[in-house]
């Protein structure tokens, strides 16, 4: 059994929560063409890296993920990089499911995500003003998508 006392575990109960739920709005929601099952099991490991580090988690995750020779390392990798070039349908659903869902687990919308988001970290702070950035782009591409 793997102890995580070893390493530095920013993987709280919440966090578990959070993801998920992003698990279960992805699989719910993603469009035709992307495999819920998939879909589900990305929303589920996207903060991975949250396991051995806070800040970079995403970063980390998908490194971790790319040497397991996972599918969607770029989107782990990526997730809530709103500066990052790379693109997928499967990246812009995480984000959205993401940002949709709040630090518990519970499905509060973008707004209220990003409000949560504001008053955690504050209006300057590099969480909130990449969020926002992320939220901006995901609802360019969403009718490309689901509509």
């Amino acid at each position: 059994m793997l102890n995580m006392n070893k390493y530095n575990n920013h993987l709280s109960n919440d966090k578990v929560s959070h993801s998920k739920a992003v698990a279960e709005y992805m699989r719910d929601n993603c469009p035709n063409g992307l495999d819920p099952n998939e879909m589900y099991l990305l929303g589920f490991i996207h903060d991975i890296g949250y396991l051995f580090q806070k800040d970079g988690h995403g970063t980390l995750g998908g490194l971790l993920l790319k040497a397991q020779g996972y599918k969607y390392y770029e989107e782990v990798y990526h997730h809530g990089d709103p500066h990052c070039e790379y693109k997928s349908k499967e990246l812009d659903l995480l984000n959205l499911a993401d940002l949709s869902i709040n630090s518990k687990g519970e499905f509060v919308g973008i707004s209220d995500r990003l409000e949560d988001i504001k008053t955690r970290y504050g209006a300057e702070s590099k969480n909130y003003l990449n969020a926002v950035l992320c939220a901006e782009q995901i609802s360019l591409r969403l009718s490309i998508y689901f509509y």
